[in-house]
């Protein structure tokens, strides 16, 4: 997906310098299990502790959002950076800092094929696609959210984009998350929560996990109406939906189901979590596991960039 439209990058693109490298032992579950806010304005890689390596993959990923230049040695004019360059650049920052494999040592070197090695090929290839994907699924999002694409357009069907040899089973995981069936075929209002759910990463957008294969295609109102996933009776429809000034102008232009209510996402990640009603033992938790990172005030918890982080205490001699 190229941005042909300033609009979603810079939106895109304001929403990736908002979030904070955060370094954790903490694997990819271990992640999934923390508040979606935390998850949101974080930017983590499961297993790898050293922020600094982390910062180096967000601004990489930056550049090649935004498709930065550079002039070489001859005066040319160069991309900055492109998928190789991502993988070495990341390779050789990793090995200068000493990263090592979550489990423990590498036997005298790098595996490959492992992607739970944080300097393999394989998983910082992993990083780079899995990265662009979600930002060209963000731009996909706020897209299909224009008011006249989402009056005309309001449903999206999930689909095989890109086929794989181990396909995993679609269908259930839709049943699983609380998705039904209209004719037999995997489509939801595009802001039915459903897509949400769907996500390993809690997007309610493409990609909905590593390497799946799946998008979305999209559905029309005609279709829509005829599956009844939309009200005929718009002016009703209002009447139910409008909680608490929530809806968009777009929402309420477009006739939802009043059972299927989703408040539209905020492409750039909130900068607190609540953590209302966490025990004390979950709270101290956050604490081991982040340390200086985060800060737990009252009911909310924010990161903290190194620079609003405390000072280290230093043994006196």
């Amino acid at each position: 997906m190229d941005f042909t439209d300033p609009q979603p990058l810079t939106q895109i693109v304001a929403a990736l310098d908002a979030r904070t490298p955060i370094g954790s032992l903490l694997r990819t579950d271990g992640w999934a299990a923390m508040p979606q806010a935390l998850r949101d304005s974080a930017f983590f890689s499961a297993g790898v502790t050293q922020a600094q390596f982390l910062a180096q993959q967000q601004q990489s990923i930056r550049d090649l959002l935004t498709r930065a230049r550079e002039t070489n040695a001859a005066g040319e004019s160069m991309w900055q950076m492109d998928r190789a360059r991502f993988v070495a650049v990341l390779r050789q920052m990793g090995t200068a800092l000493g990263i090592p494999h979550p489990d423990g040592p590498r036997d005298g070197g790098i595996r490959e094929r492992d992607i739970t090695d944080p300097l393999s090929v394989a998983r910082l290839q992993l990083v780079v696609n899995t990265q662009l994907e979600l930002a060209y699924g963000q731009g996909q999002y706020l897209t299909a959210l224009d008011e006249d694409i989402l009056n005309e357009w309001p449903a999206w069907e999930l689909v095989r984009i890109t086929p794989r040899e181990a396909e995993r089973d679609w269908s259930t995981r839709w049943a699983e998350a609380g998705g039904t069936l209209p004719d037999g075929r995997m489509i939801a209002l595009k802001t039915d929560a459903i897509w949400a759910r769907l996500s390993r990463f809690g997007k309610p957008h493409p990609p909905f996990d590593f390497n799946s294969g799946m998008g979305v295609e999209e559905i029309d109102r005609t279709t829509a109406e005829d599956l009844g996933l939309l009200s005929m009776d718009t002016a009703a429809a209002l009447r139910q939906l409008v909680w608490g000034g929530l809806m968009s102008d777009a929402e309420k232009r477009s006739g939802y189901k009043a059972n299927k209510p989703q408040r539209l996402q905020p492409i750039v990640p909130p900068q607190t979590a609540s953590v209302k009603g966490l025990d004390a033992a979950t709270r101290t938790r956050l604490i081991e596991l982040f340390g200086d990172q985060v800060e737990i005030t009252d009911d909310t918890a924010r990161w903290l960039p190194p620079i609003l982080r405390p000072p280290k205490k230093t043994r006196n001699k």
